[in-house]
């Protein structure tokens, strides 16, 4: 069953998006990692690093290398702060993802309400 409707679109060619390209490879490789994963969900509301690592029961150092990586696949983002106060908070750069193992692999992911999709 393929992911893609009418509604749907490469996250590839969406305006705002044109400077991080769907990565399927990444967003794969990030979301097999447990640690990874749990940061994922843990972020629904704005966290530092410091309560990522004390919520997931991770080393800060080890939460830092996973925040980066799930910054570079497109999964969680920097929130921007309305005064600054030195510390990055992160939260989820989409709603939720999902991914189709079927030819060819395809990745839907739902951001700001719309749904997107990518593929190898």
């Amino acid at each position: 069953m393929a992911l893609s409707t009418d509604r749907s679109i490469p996250c590839n060619l969406k305006a705002e998006d044109q400077r991080r390209h769907c990565n399927p490879d990444l967003i794969v490789d990030t979301l097999s990692d447990d640690g990874a994963r749990d940061i994922f969900f843990f972020v629904d509301e704005p966290a530092t690093v410091k309560e990522i690592s004390d919520a997931c029961e991770i080393p800060t150092t080890t939460a830092y290398r996973k925040v980066e990586t799930l910054v570079e696949s497109g999964l969680i983002e920097p929130v921007p702060q309305e005064q600054s106060t030195g510390v990055t908070t992160y939260a989820k750069a989409i709603e939720c993802v999902s991914i189709t193992y079927d030819e060819p692999m395809q990745i839907q992911c739902v951001k700001h309400g719309l749904s997107l999709y990518c593929e190898p």
